[in-house]
């Protein structure tokens, strides 16, 4: 982190800048296409949610996510002040330089996998069965747990005292999010179980 910061320190052009806002919009993006797709489906934020949501909306928000996190990853390639190859960029821990922590450039590359998968299911979910999309979509929080550690450990911006707490804060909301839509699955399937045992009885 602090040997980027040196280097940004020498000469800061256009396209690291890009580089970053690319970065923060593909967060934000992915951010709110996971929020709505969760949201909907929790009791307590459904009837909030429901009147702006549709299928439609969420596959565009996700689409921008991937659409920005390309752009952030073909302005790195471009920008010269950082040579990475291809493969450093594409394929994960295969990257040897002094600038960037490997493991977690990685966690943004299998993100960046994730991400495709999830935009490509959502688009394609009308050719094959329901339960094949559902399953697909069970990477979603590993999507973002990976995106957060990528932005978290790499992103330069972190050491931005507010972009970091939104940053945080954003990320402790989503997964809370996920944790109370976990608990109310959880409650709903023991509810009926219950409610057959003392049927049976």
């Amino acid at each position: 982190m602090d040997s980027i910061n040196t280097q940004i320190n020498l000469v800061t052009p256009w396209l690291w800048y890009l580089i970053r806002s690319a970065g923060i919009l593909a967060f934000s993006f992915l951010w709110l296409a996971l929020f709505l797709g969760l949201a909907i489906r929790n009791p307590i934020l459904k009837k909030i949610i429901e009147p702006i949501y549709s299928v439609g909306f969420h596959c565009f928000l996700a689409f921008m996510a991937g659409f920005w996190v390309l752009v952030h990853i073909i302005t790195l390639y471009l920008d010269k002040q950082f040579p990475l190859s291809l493969a450093d960029i594409f394929i994960p821990w295969h990257v040897r330089v002094s600038f960037v922590d490997t493991s977690f450039l990685a966690c943004g590359i299998i993100a960046f996998y994730l991400i495709i998968i999830l935009i490509g299911s959502s688009y394609l979910r009308k050719y094959y069965k329901r339960w094949m999309w559902r399953i697909m979509h069970y990477l979603s929080p590993f999507a973002f747990i990976f995106v957060v550690i990528h932005g978290f450990f790499n992103g330069t911006d972190m050491k931005n005292i507010y972009i970091s707490a939104i940053f945080i804060s954003s990320s402790v909301i989503l997964l809370a999010l996920y944790a109370s839509n976990l608990l109310f699955a959880l409650v709903k399937k023991i509810k009926p179980a219950k409610r057959d045992d003392q049927v049976g009885n």
